[in-house]
């Protein structure tokens, strides 16, 4: 019988005979007349590090560790380098590398005296950048003591299952609840396996029929030497597809870029023949900011091709994704959130570890119809190496953090790069502006808002007929210095959160779904404002026109350009939009307190498909309480009252 993948076997060796393989490097680990250093393995042992080893050769310390017991990479490389530098010489230097998997990743070298210095607080972050030297690890075996291998983590947490939408044939009617069980673990160095399982607390219309276990996947990864690495995985990814994938990682520019390349073959669970995936992945670090683009391009699962652009913005370990993707079959805007979900420090590793799930992970999904239907650029997660592909690139990610190296430190709070000047807030839209209008500015790059606020149906229109009003509930944050994303629900109720509805027309016909309008925007700063020049921004407020979908979805869809300037308290905003901005707007604040605002606005909206609502006028008032609680008061017309809440913060 024939090899079942030819074609992926192939692919896959041609992959490796292009990756070059240097020798093995001799700076990975210190020569024969190393003295062994008992007490630091021991210390480090102690505190749950694993496949370590410490010796010193001259005035050289030599370290390797690998980290499952401290649930962010910085935090354990930290405490890793001020246990070493107590047992160095004064004028010596630490070589630490680290393991993921029994693999060596990344290799940290720093004089003692130098971090002696920042450890004291007399040297400062950036000054310890300067002398510390971060690159990728070469090749070299995992320390002997305390091994990592033949132990296993089970895992658990839950997961909640929602959609605002119609799948197939299921008739979503709330949230599933979901919890999960695993179990992984290394078997060798760069042998991973893992499978999780997870049952249903109740059936919310989506059905509990499925090919069990929901996941089961064995994976190999390999240190190639020359900043590459390979890994190869078989098994089930996701419930969805089963097969096997091979990736190439190479990384450049003192690892702030990756080149990926990837090839698959798999099963997905609604087919009875196996589809290939081919795709070449780049990610970009930028500098200071811990921030990354994400490009790809190829053949997805279902053979439709194209290309996906990514913005990861990361803050510590929460992360926010936006993504947009155009193929051959579909195009899709997503936004998605990476939340840690355990404490900064799991048990000690035992040969079976009972520990929760690391991160707790929701994305917002918006997609146009597809020649078959549905929606099919689907590729396979990145699990379980890619998944954390910031340890691959620690040589460009640690300097956005190397102030969280010093121990039990609040020197450096804040990451490299992250502003702390706060904006006027959020506008009933959810967009940094006035009530109804936005104003050339944006939310900090790492604040965030989030909040909700109620409207008359005649100034923000429902998706549904023979409502009181509606409530928008939205999160906005600063994802790069000068851009912030919006992600918002409307509820076409007026109501918090979401409610499934029916209705029965009179000739009989049954509609189902979700009171919500899901929508998502972007505002840019262009010109910041100086003493002569004013701010200049453009935005987009529900996107997905773009991508060609069409329904609820666009329902408040608009494209505009503001400038604003101050004089002293008082602030003058003007811009031009289409759709529901429709033609020229303006308004002004005023600066009653260092907290609070008086506000007008005034401008044309427009409903899609609908008569133009004609000019519209309001006035109102913000306070912010204790620089995190924001409220709002709006005279629309001067005729109602409508108002709102806020949350803002920083990361």
């Amino acid at each position: 019988m024939a090899p079942p993948f030819p074609k992926l076997t192939t692919a896959l060796l041609l992959l490796l005979l292009a990756v070059p393989t240097p020798a093995r490097s001799q700076a990975a680990a210190p020569d024969q007349s190393a003295t062994p250093m008992p007490s630091l393995v021991s210390r480090l042992r102690d505190d749950g590090f694993e496949n370590l080893s410490a010796e010193r050769a001259g005035n050289t310390v030599y370290v390797k560790f690998e980290n499952r017991v401290y649930r962010w990479e910085v935090e354990g490389l930290g405490y890793v380098l001020a246990a070493a530098t107590e047992e160095a010489p004064e004028d010596g230097t630490i070589v630490a590398t680290a393991y993921r998997v029994g693999v060596p990743i990344y290799r940290v070298e720093v004089p003692v005296s130098e971090y002696r210095s920042f450890l004291a607080g007399t040297l400062s972050p950036d000054d310890l950048l300067k002398v510390l030297r971060i690159s990728v690890a070469p090749r070299s075996a995992p320390g002997r003591e305390n091994r990592s291998f033949l132990r296993a983590d089970v895992t658990y947490g839950f997961g909640l299952q929602g959609t605002f939408t119609t799948i197939g044939d299921q008739r979503p009617t709330g949230i599933q609840v979901r919890p999960r069980v695993g179990i992984e673990g290394a078997l060798l160095p760069g042998l991973f396996g893992r499978a999780q399982e997870w049952f249903t607390l109740n059936d919310a219309g989506y059905g509990t029929t499925r090919r069990r276990p929901a996941r089961g996947l064995g994976s190999y990864t390999a240190n190639l030497g020359g900043h590459t690495f390979f890994t190869a995985e078989a098994g089930r990814f996701l419930q969805t597809y089963t097969g096997q994938r091979g990736t190439i990682a190479h990384l450049i520019n003192g690892g702030a870029d990756s080149l990926y390349a990837e090839v698959a073959r798999v099963r997905p669970s609604d087919e009875l023949r196996n589809r290939t995936e081919t795709l070449a992945t780049w990610r970009h670090k930028f500098s200071g900011i811990d921030a990354t683009l994400i490009g790809r391009y190829g053949k997805f699962i279902y053979g439709d091709t194209g290309y996906s652009v990514a913005l990861d913005s990361a803050f510590k370990q929460s992360e926010f994704i936006f993504t947009l993707m155009h193929t051959t079959g579909t195009n899709v805007v997503s936004a998605g959130v990476v939340l840690p979900l355990a404490g900064h420090r799991y048990p000690r590793p035992r040969p079976i570890r009972f520990r929760p799930e690391e991160s707790f992970n929701y994305t917002y999904r918006s997609s146009s119809d597809s020649k078959l239907g549905f929606p099919i650029a689907a590729s396979i997660p990145d699990i379980p190496f890619t998944d954390d592909w910031r340890v691959l690139m620690m040589p460009a990610y640690l300097k956005d953090y190397v102030g969280y190296l010093r121990p039990g430190s609040i020197y450096e709070r804040l990451q490299r790069g992250v502003e702390e000047r706060t904006s006027i807030g959020p506008s009933l839209s959810g967009s940094t502006g006035l009530l109804g209008i936005p104003t050339a500015d944006v939310e900090a790059y790492g604040s965030f808002s989030t909040g909700f606020n109620y409207m008359q149906p005649r100034y923000r229109r429902p998706s549904m007929s023979g409502n009181k009003g509606t409530m928008a509930q939205y999160f906005t944050l600063g994802i790069l210095p000068g851009l912030e994303l919006t992600v918002r629900l409307t509820n076409g109720w007026g109501k918090l959160f979401a409610q499934r509805f029916r209705e029965v027309s009179s000739n009989g016909q049954v509609k189902t779904g979700w009171n919500v309008d899901r929508m998502a925007s972007l505002q840019l700063l262009i010109l910041r404002e100086t003493k002569r020049q004013p701010a200049l921004a453009a935005g987009i407020q529900d996107m997905t026109p773009d991508l060609a979908e069409v329904g609820e979805s666009v329902l408040y869809r608009t494209r505009y350009g503001v400038v604003s300037k101050h004089f002293g308290g008082l602030g003058i905003h003007a811009g031009y939009g289409t759709d529901r901005l429709h033609g020229l707007f303006a308004g002004a604040d005023y600066k009653v307190a260092p907290n609070a605002w008086l506000m007008a606005d005034y401008g044309d909206h427009k409903w899609r498909n609908t008569r133009m609502l004609g000019k519209y006028r309001s006035a109102g008032a913000r306070l912010l309480v204790s620089r995190h609680f924001q409220f709002d008061v709006c005279l629309p017309d001067f005729r109602t009252i409508s108002g709102g809440f806020a949350y803002r913060s920083q990361f």
